[in-house]
């Protein structure tokens, strides 16, 4: 007799958390890793005098990643891993800008001091000085920076009158206020870019290294990236979709990661129980061919028996017991169900008949018939 199964494979859920669980400090581990480095470098930089807020953010998640991993809370741990990928990447952005910030504030601070002791109690300047205080955004005065170095020439000069220094002066603030605020959408964009940037690289680290079963699986991941960080460098992301997109890749990469394990938990299993029950067992070989990912094990028993197990990346197995004599192979096949779950925490669901081949069945039993009569 010989008979083929379809069932679908799944871990036990205590051992799935366990495995889930496993995979997420792994991944907690290699991203905390990286921003780390990533946290060395901006402190070597000097970030810290010009974004301290941000710095000790940083600092402080990370600490807490490794305070989750060292008391094996490696969900937490992944979880805010993700959350620091998601801003990590506008750090640099945003210290650049400060640094130039403070370089031309400072800039503008000591020639504004130079010209105070050449011009002390010139009732002009004073003028110009309490316009030029009321301004209190450095975006702002950054912009104005050229235009107020040359209102102070003027001055110097002698070229101006408190009419035409206050009016220069609103004139300069109007355009500097405009095109601040064009620079803060321009700087926003490219904390946004930055930040997506970062989680592409990281989604890079996620694949560099592993063992998807399929080839394909792993290109077309790199494909995806690539095609991702092309969108980002020529695309406009103004709306939320890249970011989706980017997000819904990570997870996806997760997942995939998760899937393979699984399946080379189930392959594991169903090797070590098919020897379990004195089969000879061939090296898994994994078949790809359009549409279908599947790995195939053979055993044999040196009567003939023969068992063909298919376990698919989709969480699906096919199996099938052939060449026995007459209903034996049904005792192997529900011992094989039942030590899969019972042992290997492998649990066998949604079982269905694909072929069976009674003919040896049918063949015993008129022998048996036979020699009945005979025996009268």
């Amino acid at each position: 007799m010989s008979r083929e199964y379809q069932a679908y494979y799944e871990l036990e859920r205590k051992r799935k958390a366990e495995l889930e669980k496993k995979k997420a400090a792994e991944l907690a581990e290699k991203l905390y890793g990286r921003y780390q480095s990533q946290l060395e470098a901006m402190v070597r930089k000097g970030y810290e005098a010009y974004i301290p807020d941000e710095i000790g953010r940083l600092s402080s998640d990370l600490d807490s990643v490794r305070t989750m991993l060292a008391a094996d809370r490696a969900i937490e741990a992944r979880n805010l891993t993700r959350h620091i990928g998601a801003y990590i990447g506008s750090i640099d952005v945003i210290a650049n800008a400060a640094i130039a910030r403070y370089e031309r504030t400072e800039r503008m601070r000591s020639e504004q001091e130079r010209v105070r002791k050449m011009r002390r109690g010139s009732s002009l300047m004073d003028v110009y000085y309490e316009l030029v205080g009321a301004i209190d955004d450095p975006v702002v005065i950054n912009f104005a920076l050229p235009d107020l170095e040359r209102i102070q020439h003027e001055i110097e000069g002698g070229m101006a009158s408190e009419a035409s220094i206050r009016q220069s002066i609103a004139s300069v603030i109007s355009k500097a206020e405009a095109d601040s605020e064009q620079f803060k959408r321009e700087e926003e964009e490219r904390r946004r870019k930055a930040c997506l940037s970062s989680q592409l690289e990281d989604a890079a680290a996620l694949i560099e290294g592993k063992r998807f079963e399929s080839k394909e699986t792993t290109e077309g991941f790199a494909d995806r990236i690539a095609a991702l960080k092309r969108m980002l460098a020529t695309g406009d992301i103004q709306d939320d979709s890249l970011g989706e997109e980017i997000g819904q890749l990570g997870q996806q990469i997760e997942d995939a990661v998760i899937e393979e394990e699984v399946r080379r938990e189930a392959v594991r299993a169903i090797y070590q129980q098919l020897r379990s029950q004195e089969f000879t067992v061939e090296a898994p070989r994994r078949f790809v061919t359009e549409g279908s990912d599947y790995v195939r094990i053979v055993a044999r028993r040196p009567s003939g028996r023969r068992v063909v197990c298919e376990v698919d990346n989709h969480g699906a197995l096919k199996y099938r017991f052939d060449k026995y004599e007459g209903m034996t192979c049904l005792k192997d096949i529900e011992k094989f169900n039942i030590d899969l779950e019972r042992v290997y925490s492998l649990k066998l669901s949604e079982e269905r008949v694909l072929w069976s081949n009674p003919d040896r069945l049918a063949k015993d039993a008129y022998n048996a018939v036979s020699e009945d009569r005979r025996t009268l």
